[in-house]
C-alpha cells in the first residue's frame, strides 16, 4: 500500500446498533441463500392437537410472584396460546393495551381461563391482573413483529400494500397512517431508541 492512500481509523467506521446489524446480517443472508427456507409463524398446532385429543382437560399453569409471569413445565404452550389469541380476539386499532375494548378483554380472558388453570392469585392481586400484564406484553410483542417486518424502511404506500393477510384492512390502516405515523408515535420511538443505547 502506497503512502499516498488513507486507511480507516476504526473511528471513522459507522458503528451500528445492535438492531441496524442484525438487520445487516439478515439482509446478507437473505442475499446468500436466496431460496432458504424461513421459520414460519408459531401456530400452535402441536398444542391444538394435544388439546382436541382431549378437550374437557385444564392445563394447570403457574405464575411466578415478583414479575407476573408464566413459568415451569407448560409455560411454552400457554404463551403460545395466548399469543395465538390474542392476535385473534384483539382489535389493532387501538392506542394501548389500557385503551382495548373490555369486552375483547373479557372474551380474551374467558377464553384463557376456560382453557387453564390458574390460581386465584398472584403475588397478592387477583390472577387476572396478571394476566392483563401478560396479554399486554404479548399484544406489544406482536405490534413490534408486525412493524418491523412491514412498516419499517417502506414508503407508507409500500406499507399499505404490505399488510398481513391475517389482519383486517381498516385496522391496518388506522395502525399505519394513524398510529405509526403519527408525529407523537415517531417521537416516542425515537426516544425508545435512543433508551436502548
Amino acid at each position: 500500500m502506497s503512502s499516498q492512500q488513507h486507511t480507516l481509523d476504526a473511528s471513522e467506521i459507522p458503528k451500528l446498533t445492535y438492531r441496524e446489524q442484525r438487520r445487516a446480517d439478515q439482509a446478507e443472508l437473505r442475499r446468500l441463500f436466496p431460496g432458504r427456507k424461513r421459520r414460519g409463524p408459531t401456530r400452535g398446532l402441536k398444542y391444538a392437537s394435544r388439546r382436541a385429543r382431549n378437550p374437557e382437560h385444564k392445563i394447570t399453569v403457574t405464575f411466578m410472584d415478583s414479575v407476573r409471569r408464566v413459568v415451569g413445565e407448560n409455560s411454552a404452550q400457554f404463551i403460545c396460546d395466548c399469543s395465538n389469541w390474542v392476535e385473534d380476539i384483539c382489535p389493532l386499532n387501538t392506542v394501548n393495551w389500557a385503551q382495548m375494548n373490555p369486552d375483547k378483554k373479557e372474551q380474551l380472558y374467558s377464553k384463557i381461563l376456560g382453557k387453564y388453570n390458574l390460581p386465584e392469585n398472584v403475588d397478592g392481586k387477583p390472577v387476572i391482573d396478571s394476566l392483563s400484564f401478560q396479554c399486554s406484553t404479548l399484544y406489544r410483542q406482536w405490534r413490534y413483529r408486525l412493524k418491523e417486518k412491514h412498516f419499517r424502511g417502506k414508503s407508507l404506500a409500500q406499507a399499505k400494500d404490505s399488510r398481513p393477510l391475517t389482519v383486517d384492512k381498516d385496522e391496518w390502516d388506522w395502525l399505519v397512517f394513524e398510529y405509526w405515523d403519527s408525529d407523537k408515535q415517531k417521537k416516542r420511538s425515537k426516544t425508545n431508541t435512543d433508551n436502548k443505547m
